[in-house]
């Protein structure tokens, strides 16, 4: 029973020693787990088989985002225009070198610089405007329509030197006494009550409609697309020396307002400056400024010759020109192309030969060449 005993003790003290052996080896392992775990986080970890040293993984996928964000960087200074040092094989051109164009208002000629990216202006002189065919600065024209009582002409007037070309002709016959351009560079023309439209390249002439007046003698273009007229002292009563509106599709007429004035023959023009119409007549021989919103139109000057003497009018045609901003008009009592000074009333003569077979009565500019698909 004793020896019994004893062997029991041993067996118990033998696994009680086991017990703690097993339990000191999984404290170790803990240990040297925390420990390897704190080597991990600063350089790199042995491996527990051959002690290779292994790279660390978080420190390569950090490495890695690192260098795909440097890469990302590179990218974007290479396409990037505006950085200040791009790789010289993003850089983007803007034009061939050599390359000529025209502004976009017509009175600039640009070319390409030999690095590509930017232009070299050249402004046209006065009076002169970039030419889309040509690529060249032209002396700026006007137009007129010279209706006969064979054919109607179109004219095409230089501005410069005074001197016209026929550009075309139809025989369509009216005795149109007004045209004018609209900001769609459509000509418009008008005559004993009715509007037109002509093909500036063929002449070829479309009857749009009356207007419900007698007579138009000046039509302009207005703030929009459309196109202002004076109803003159010669329609009935009711309808006499008012500012009209015509409607460009049927071409009728709409009152506007009292002129407050008589005008007889007469012509307008659309001033851009001012959003205001300009305006002659040979009732007054003033020049005139037309509140597009009432009609109402306010003498500004008497007109009058280089020489300071009254410059009377027969017949009428005024324009002021959109791209350069002066007034021309044209007269039964000359046959020169005139300009007229708006600050002072002063009439001179630009030169002789606009080609007119019957006395001129009507000048138009338009806002854009409109020759240049010719």
């Amino acid at each position: 029973m004793r020896l019994l005993t004893t062997c029991f003790l041993m067996l118990f003290a033998l696994l009680f020693m086991l017990s703690c052996s097993s339990g000191n080896k999984t404290t170790f392992d803990t240990d040297s787990y925390n420990y390897d775990s704190d080597r991990h986080s600063d350089t790199e970890t042995a491996d527990s088989n051959d002690g290779t040293a292994q790279p660390d993984k978080d420190s390569d996928t950090t490495d890695t985002a690192n260098d795909t964000a440097s890469d990302d960087d590179d990218t974007t200074l290479q396409t990037d225009a505006d950085n200040n040092t791009p790789d010289e094989d993003s850089v983007t051109t803007i034009c061939v070198a050599g390359t000529v164009v025209c502004s976009k208002d017509e009175l600039t000629k640009k070319t390409c610089h030999e690095n590509e990216q930017e232009w070299i202006f050249s402004p046209c002189p006065e009076d002169y405007y970039c030419d889309s065919q040509t690529l060249e600065c032209e002396m700026m024209y006007i137009t007129s329509i010279d209706a006969t009582d064979k054919y109607t002409r179109l004219l095409k007037i230089n501005v410069v030197t005074g001197e016209g070309t026929e550009l075309c002709k139809s025989d369509h016959i009216t005795a149109y006494n007004s045209s004018t351009f609209s900001r769609e560079n459509i000509l418009y023309l008008s005559a004993s009550g009715k509007l037109d439209k002509m093909n500036p390249s063929t002449c070829e002439i479309t009857e749009i409609g009356t207007t419900g007046f007698k007579a138009v003698p000046g039509i302009t273009s207005d703030r929009n697309n459309g196109i202002f007229g004076i109803a003159n002292k010669n329609n009935l009563i009711g309808y006499q020396n008012k500012l009209i509106s015509l409607d460009v599709l049927t071409g009728a007429g709409a009152i506007i307002g009292d002129l407050g004035s008589s005008f007889s023959t007469c012509g307008a023009t659309w001033s851009e400056p001012l959003k205001s119409v300009y305006a002659i007549t040979a009732a007054t021989n003033k020049l005139y400024i037309i509140d597009p919103a009432t009609g109402f139109a306010t003498p500004v000057h008497d007109l009058i010759d280089e020489e300071g003497d009254p410059f009377k009018f027969g017949s009428v045609g005024i324009e002021m020109h959109p791209m350069n901003g002066k007034i021309y008009a044209c007269s039964s009592v000359t046959p020169s192309l005139l300009v007229i000074d708006p600050e002072t009333g002063v009439v001179k003569k630009v030169g002789e030969g606009m080609g007119h077979e019957d006395p001129c009565n009507n000048l138009a500019a338009p806002w854009k060449d409109v020759f240049e698909e010719m």
